[in-house]
């Protein structure tokens, strides 16, 4: 009943195709989509996070991209959701539905001010050959471009900021490509 805010596919075999959604009041929701049956199958839907959990992110803290990355040494598989507030939450479906950790200030050079809360605009994932590193194009609300690699190693998330791309913009940035 509310607008999804992205549809990522993550996988496209010849019969089936696997993409997460989520958005604006939508929790994050992995499906699979059977073209010869032609049926839709909610592999997972995310539980909603209580103000009182471990995490500590800004609310409202619903995603605007996620995508799936692969832990080479025990073959699991991981969902990261990235939020409007640029947190990256991580899961591991196999042992819950709500988040593992939730790794605050994605954008690490965030303005003195505290009432200037930084907004994620735009995330682009770059095509990588490993599974086991992603790296993604980040655009916030204050004009600048961020380029974040982000890997896992023997079940943890390691974040590592290459650094703003871009100083000064005139206007927002609307659209990557």
């Amino acid at each position: 009943s509310t607008p999804l805010s992205f549809i990522n596919i993550l996988e496209s075999p010849k019969d089936k195709i696997k993409f997460t959604v989520g958005g604006y009041e939508n929790l994050l929701k992995v499906y699979d989509f059977d073209f010869a049956k032609k049926e839709l199958t909610t592999l997972v839907s995310t539980k909603p996070m209580k103000f009182n959990e471990q995490l500590k992110l800004v609310i409202p803290n619903w995603p605007i991209f996620s995508t799936n990355i692969i832990d080479q040494t025990t073959n699991e598989e991981y969902f990261l959701e990235f939020t409007k507030f640029g947190h990256l939450k991580y899961y591991n479906f196999k042992n819950s539905k709500k988040p593992i950790n939730g790794l605050n200030d994605v954008l690490l050079s965030r303005p003195f001010q505290k009432n200037q809360q930084p907004i994620v605009t735009n995330i682009m994932e770059m095509n990588s050959c490993d599974d086991q590193s992603k790296t993604f194009i980040l655009t916030d609300n204050f004009k600048s471009i961020w380029e974040l690699t982000v890997n896992v190693i023997n079940n943890e998330i390691k974040i590592k900021q290459n650094g703003k791309v871009s100083k000064n913009i005139s206007g927002y940035v609307g659209y990557l490509n």
